[in-house]
């Protein structure tokens, strides 16, 4: 009978232990997942601070026509024009196909284009960097496809075309489309 009784007794303290390190793990995780991005947001919102001496409007004696153009030209600066064949088709899953990837002659970003398939987020094409005004007529994907539709994203990232810097992305869906 010692024997049993000791034996519940362990259980009951293995338990316990168990119950204890459940205890201080969900403690552990409440802590990174909860408090700590929260302390982290407001120590970072704490060291920005409101300039005191700035005025709500626009700078006095400026014309209607000069605010006009001074917003028309942030518009066109941010503005870019791509274009992409919705539905492109490939004989097969290793040949050429007609993505027809445009950058519009009037951007001012150079784009590099990847495709990403919707279903599992592959990148099945990645293009080199196309400059303002130039396109790519046929490309060959970077992973051969069976037969079938592919919805996917063409994503269109802007580069500035002195620093190479990625400036922003837009994006185009297609249904890619093999045949074979």
């Amino acid at each position: 009978m010692e024997k049993a009784e000791e034996k519940k007794k362990r259980r009951k303290g293995l338990v316990a232990l168990v119950v204890v390190l459940i205890a201080v793990v969900a403690g552990l995780l409440g802590y990174i997942f909860l408090y700590k991005p929260q302390a982290d947001a407001q120590a970072a919102r704490q060291e920005l601070q409101a300039e005191k001496n700035a005025e709500m409007g626009i700078i006095p004696g400026m014309s209607d026509e000069d605010i006009e153009a001074r917003l028309n030209q942030k518009v066109a600066e941010g503005m870019l024009n791509v274009a992409c064949n919705p539905n492109p088709t490939f004989p097969d899953g290793t040949s050429e196909g007609n993505l027809r990837i445009e950058n519009i002659p009037g951007n001012k970003y150079a784009v590099m284009v990847e495709v990403i398939r919707d279903d599992n987020g592959e990148a099945v094409y990645t293009s080199g960097l196309i400059d303002p005004g130039y396109f790519v007529e046929n490309v060959t994907l970077d992973v051969p496809l069976a037969k079938g539709e592919y919805p996917a994203l063409a994503k269109f990232t802007a580069y500035d075309p002195e620093t190479k810097e990625e400036v922003g992305s837009a994006g185009v869906r297609v249904n890619i489309i093999v045949q074979n």
